[in-house]
């Protein structure tokens, strides 16, 4: 995948609404997300979303790397079936 991009020195809200803006650009749309993350000893989940565009489906996380002043942003694609495995890894139920 290429170009999607959210290049800012900005807040995290303003850095995940700007990769939201281009991933809908790109073409995708939301979907139901069947986990979320939850919050653990090393990060803190600020968005988790599910994007489909035809058969493909792609997974954003943007999560706090707690005490480092950092984000950590996740990003899977593939089919359905293919994709869950490595959603669940940073989900839980």
């Amino acid at each position: 995948m290429t170009n999607l991009t959210a290049l800012c020195a900005c807040g995290s809200e303003d850095l995940i609404e700007a990769l939201k803006a281009s991933i809908n650009s790109a073409g995708f749309e939301e979907v139901p997300l069947w986990r979320t993350p939850r919050e653990n000893d090393c990060f803190k989940p600020l968005m988790a979303d599910l994007y489909r565009k035809g058969d493909r489906y792609l997974y954003v996380e943007v999560a706090e790397v707690k005490g480092r002043g950092l984000l950590r942003v996740f990003m899977a694609m593939g089919e359905e079936e293919t994709l869950k495995p490595y959603v669940e890894v940073f989900s839980v139920e």
